[in-house]
């Protein structure tokens, strides 16, 4: 609605507080959030850093000695589900964090139909993309749906070879030449056989997993039979004793 008050005679609020007047309030010195922390539970909250955004969890370090003291109406609601491939170091900091680890028969990769609401975050496999609708509100997991596009290095090959058949090399020619095992095999043939003179290297890797990576020199061609991808070797790669880390 307009009015025909003079600019200048407007009240100018700053931008962390919140519009209502009887909720416009600042926290002492903290001048990025407007929300107000009790004392009780500013060792297990944080303010966050945007105006309007409610405050987060503060997880403590795996090499803490003593977990973080939250109050019982907070710490019941801790709830973290466990999976077969939770690190050990992520379950050291949940517990010193206040975290309760729960389990349940089945993993929610496989079953999520089954999950309670109970649990608030999840370390897992990465699900289909339809799975994930079992996710309820306030549910963290560590994957977003289709993230497997650039996760998977067969899966990120083919999806930059599409971009730069649309968009060219310039843009999106920024991965060495690859070849995913065993359908391109006979192109990989060739183009090794075509290097050989020099004496190349190629790297060796599974598409998914742990790296498990090796530099191949151009006479092993004959082992790779197995579902792997092949590039050929980038000499900005960082390298240590011929692998790379």
């Amino acid at each position: 609605m307009e009015t025909d008050v003079p600019e200048d005679k407007v009240e100018k609020r700053p931008p962390y507080t919140l519009a209502n007047s009887q909720e416009t309030r600042v926290l002492g010195t903290q001048l990025y959030s407007p929300v107000s922390i009790p004392e009780s539970i500013t060792s297990c909250l944080r303010l966050s850093l945007f105006p309007r955004v409610p405050p987060y969890l503060k997880f403590a370090s795996h090499e803490e000695t003593a977990p973080l003291k939250i109050p019982a109406p907070i710490q019941k609601h801790l709830k973290w589900k466990l999976t077969t491939i939770t690190p050990i170091l992520v379950k050291k900091t949940l517990t010193n964090s206040g975290f309760r680890l729960v389990k349940s028969e089945c993993d929610t990769s496989e079953c999520p139909q089954e999950e309670t609401v109970d649990w608030i975050g999840i370390w897992g496999k990465h699900m289909k993309s339809l799975m994930f609708r079992a996710i309820k509100d306030g549910q963290k997991m560590n994957h977003f749906p289709g993230t497997f596009h650039i996760g998977r290095k067969d899966r990120l090959w083919r999806n930059l070879q599409k971009l730069v058949s649309k968009y060219g090399m310039n843009e999106f020619g920024i991965m060495p030449k690859t070849y995913v095992l065993p359908h391109d095999m006979k192109i990989l043939k060739h183009d090794w056989e075509k290097h050989a003179a020099n004496n190349e290297k190629w790297i060796i890797k599974p598409v998914s997993n742990l790296p498990l990576i090796n530099f191949l020199p151009h006479t092993h061609i004959s082992i790779v039979l197995l579902r792997l991808i092949v590039c050929t070797e980038d000499t900005d790669l960082y390298t240590r004793k011929g692998y790379k880390p």
